[in-house]
């Protein structure tokens, strides 16, 4: 079973224009967020904290997904202090 499989080499033009796209917003969003940071002064910190706060906020409950240990209890029914004969 030996089976090669072969890539085609190149780029469609979609595959620019898609590339093109990414490259303009990702620079726009690096210097516009430093202009933006003259602008505003020294209360940019604060910004970048709560913002940087509010992101991990998002995402914690993502983050505790996977190292959890997968049990019958679910946390729900553990706060809400419900108990049933299959717990």
């Amino acid at each position: 079973m030996n089976r090669t499989i072969r890539f085609r080499q190149g780029l469609s033009q979609l595959d620019l224009i898609v590339i093109g796209i990414g490259g303009a917003m990702g620079t726009g969003v690096l210097f516009g967020t430093a202009g933006m940071a003259a602008l505003a002064g020294p209360g940019v910190v604060l910004a970048w904290v709560l913002g940087a706060v509010m992101g991990l906020n998002a995402l914690y409950p993502h983050l505790v997904t996977p190292t959890g240990t997968p049990t019958l209890q679910a946390d729900f029914v553990r706060y809400s202090g419900a108990r049933s004969s299959l717990l």
